[in-house]
């Protein structure tokens, strides 16, 4: 996947990282547009304006593109991002499924899973996959030789008091 079909369009999907690191990438690009509001707004200057203006829906379609590419790698249709207009509830669940909940595994409607992708490298990078760190790590982790062994227990006895003794009698005047 290139930088323009990262940023600028709708098919495919993408990872939590790659979504991260787009997400940084465009907000560093946001905050030197905001940066650059104050001197072309002092300037009154129309070419400076519109450019703001460009770079401005540029960085909100490519925000959106990231989102809704998301939304793909969980096999959800990027409507879902509509749920953002309510206040509060709306965001904390964009927050949780675009951040933190995995994408589903393996093909679904919208493509295969991200292999790579611009910001997948590095360190999140497993050369064999899920699978192969999931057995690495199920060899280091001995299991138990034999399960433990099933204790019985004595029913609970009922140890109150019985009989017209102790607090709360009732029937009694």
């Amino acid at each position: 996947m290139n930088v323009f079909d990262y940023l600028f369009s709708y098919d495919g999907r993408i990872g939590r990282l790659s979504f991260l690191g787009g997400t940084i990438v465009l907000a560093a690009v946001q905050g030197l547009i905001t940066a650059a509001v104050d001197p072309v707004l002092e300037s009154g200057s129309a070419i400076g304006i519109g450019g703001l203006v460009v770079g401005a829906i540029l960085a909100f379609w490519a925000n959106l593109c990231l989102q809704v590419k998301r939304l793909h790698d969980r096999d959800q249709s990027g409507w879902r991002l509509v749920v953002s207009v309510i206040p509060l509830i709306g965001w904390i669940y964009l927050l949780v499924v675009l951040f933190l909940l995995r994408g589903s595994d393996g093909a679904n409607r919208y493509g295969e899973p991200e292999s790579g992708g611009l910001f997948a490298g590095g360190f999140a990078a497993d050369p064999g996959g899920e699978e192969a760190w999931s057995s690495r790590l199920a060899e280091r982790v001995a299991p138990p030789a034999e399960p433990a062994p099933t204790v019985l227990r004595k029913p609970a006895v009922d140890r109150r008091p019985s009989g017209p003794r102790g607090f709360g009698r009732r029937g009694q005047a």
